[in-house]
């Protein structure tokens, strides 16, 4: 026969209940232990995409402003600009080029669509800028710079943006010597014209008599 077990008034119902309640107990930390360790291998697998995504966002941001600094009117002559109208660069062995669209860039199995847009920037009375379709002037010497990155897993979509106002801070000017060309001539001037003319009217001025500068014959 098996063992038989006394219970002494109700001393069985309590140790039942205490097993029931550290059972219970259990179960309520054993769940709590695992959201725990979920939501720090999650937090892990994000910080790790972002900390993938970030370089390459700023990667594109700094190649966009090298455009804007050597060649301002590449960057300026964008004929559709706006937060949806997107593009990426390509690299040559001495530029880059501006395309429509995005890239893809594969890290670690995980596809990153990287691109950037560009917008127009305008400044109120005191120069301050101000917000698109708030107003004010257009400033031809500042560009708003949005680059964005993106990456799926696990059916969501997640992304980081930066944004940069990229400034024409200085201008290229050369040097003519040869006025030959006679007067007339319409700016802006470029040193890759070879026009060898001025904007003035050419009466009573003399090109000739002194090679390489303009005489007033008054």
């Amino acid at each position: 026969m098996g063992d038989s077990v006394f219970c002494v008034d109700d001393e069985c119902g309590q140790s039942l209940l205490e097993v029931m309640i550290a059972i219970a107990t259990g179960a309520l930390l054993l769940g709590v232990a695992t959201v725990s360790v979920n939501f720090m291998l999650r937090s892990k697998v994000v910080t790790k995409h972002h900390a993938i995504a970030a370089p390459l966002a700023q990667e594109l941001l700094d190649n966009v402003a090298s455009i804007g600094e050597a060649r301002w009117l590449v960057l300026y002559n964008i004929p559709i600009k706006g937060d949806d109208i997107l593009y990426y660069l390509t690299e040559s062995s001495t530029s880059f080029s501006i395309l429509p669209g995005s890239e893809t860039i594969i890290k670690d199995g995980i596809s990153y669509v990287r691109s950037f847009s560009i917008n127009n920037v305008s400044r109120d009375g005191m120069n301050n800028v101000i917000s698109e379709g708030g107003g004010g002037i257009n400033d031809p010497s500042t560009q708003k710079i949005t680059v964005k990155v993106s990456w799926t897993l696990s059916d969501k979509i997640s992304f980081i943006t930066l944004n940069k106002f990229i400034t024409r801070w200085k201008n290229f000017s050369f040097g003519q010597t040869d006025w030959s060309g006679g007067g007339g001539a319409i700016g802006p001037f470029r040193s890759d014209r070879g026009t060898h003319r001025y904007g003035a009217a050419s009466s009573a001025i003399d090109t000739t008599s002194n090679p390489g500068s303009i005489q007033l014959n008054l």
